[in-house]
């Protein structure tokens, strides 16, 4: 029985250890209206050799614990279709005064890359 309970514990512990570190692998980030600076749509390879994708600037830093060199650009890359929806998705925000968050979870490059984006309605 001693056996099972240690097993158990064990077992939990790392199921709890697993769960905190999947947590703790992403964050929201926040881009309110008078944050914005400006965006960029990028060729790959073609700007400081950054991935292909829509880069959009903060006017200070983003308040993030990533360690990407530079803190003041969200990166959304992949296909065309996740790239072009973001664009509208921001422009929308843009044109409606709307706050948009970012799910980040790595860099790329040097830049924050964002694998999810939220307009907030208020």
């Amino acid at each position: 029985m001693t056996s099972i309970r240690r097993t158990l514990s064990t077992l939990l512990a790392a199921v709890g250890l697993f769960t905190a570190v999947s947590a703790q692998a992403g964050e929201w980030l926040t881009l309110r209206p008078q944050d914005l600076a400006q965006y960029e749509l990028a060729q790959a390879n073609t700007f400081n050799n950054a991935a292909e994708g829509l880069y959009i600037k903060h006017v200070g830093l983003f308040q993030t614990t990533m360690t990407c060199a530079r803190k003041d650009f969200v990166m959304i890359g992949g296909d065309a279709r996740v790239v072009n929806r973001a664009l509208a998705t921001l422009m929308f925000a843009m044109a409606n005064n709307k706050t948009i968050q970012f799910w980040v979870t790595n860099c790329s490059t040097d830049y924050i890359e964002a694998k999810n984006l939220m307009l907030i309605n208020q």
